[in-house]
């Protein structure tokens, strides 16, 4: 997930027009599954430093538990029922 914001915010930031990191990550983001992004809006992330921060923290954790590769916009961690 860290990997996916960080290519794109490179991108972004090296067009002839550069992209703010605020416009970087509201285009990026929508890419991500629901809950992943009212992350961001609850965490209010306004810079791709604080995005990624946010994106690490939450791969480490569910890194244990769930391959990210298999996220996806149905998809969310969660408890398992008996």
């Amino acid at each position: 997930m860290a990997s996916h914001l960080l290519k794109y915010a490179v991108l972004g930031t090296s067009l002839q027009s550069p992209m703010s990191e605020l416009g970087v990550i509201e285009a990026v983001t929508s890419s991500y599954p629901p809950w992943v992004q009212k992350l961001f809006v609850t965490s209010n992330i306004k810079t791709i430093q604080s995005a990624l921060s946010v994106l690490n923290k939450l791969e480490a954790i569910e890194g244990q538990h769930h391959n990210p590769q298999q996220w996806s916009k149905h998809s969310r961690p969660h408890a398992r029922s008996s």
